[in-house]
């Protein structure tokens, strides 16, 4: 699924630095040009406030994502117990296979691979701050303690776009 890739560099010059990484889905251009603009913003500026200079809402409403969840978190449940029920009746291994263990692992799978990017919600202070929140939490960055931060559109061939401080 295309998207955006938010990388926080610890270092610059150095093959395969270590940085910090957020996901989100993608932006129509004019969008993704405010959001380097905010990057630039918060990494230039004085430090005064936290006036909110970019944000990106979350994709999901809190219904859409407790049920997302209720799917991933009972797909291990189903599979496992059609695992079990295979073994246990060989004689209709095939049908208990299909229907609790491969389609359950499908539909949740898919669900938790759309969702970790889709449902991610960016934003960006005047303080430097950059919070994400998403299926593995909030993580909150100070953008001014990264020697560089890029914003790269993830597509099927994969085009850079950096903004640097």
């Amino acid at each position: 699924m295309a998207g955006m890739d938010i990388n926080c560099w610890r270092s610059v010059g150095t093959k395969n630095a270590p940085r910090d990484q957020v996901r989100c889905r993608r932006r129509p251009p004019r969008e993704a040009k405010e959001l380097r603009a905010a990057i630039r913003a918060a990494r230039d500026g004085d430090g005064a406030g936290d006036a909110l200079l970019y944000e990106l809402p979350r994709g999901y409403g809190s219904g859409v994502r407790a049920a997302a969840r209720i799917v991933v978190g009972v797909t291990p449940v189903l599979v496992l117990l059609g695992a079990v029920a295979a073994v246990v009746a060989p004689s209709s291994a095939d049908l208990i296979v299909f229907w609790l263990v491969i389609l359950p692992g499908l539909i949740g799978g898919g669900t938790w691979m759309f969702s970790r990017t889709y449902d991610t919600g960016v934003g960006i202070t005047a303080d430097g701050v950059l919070r994400a929140e998403g299926w593995s939490g909030i993580r909150e960055l100070q953008l001014r303690d990264y020697a560089r931060v890029t914003v790269k559109e993830r597509k099927d061939t994969d085009v850079g776009i950096g903004v640097e401080g």
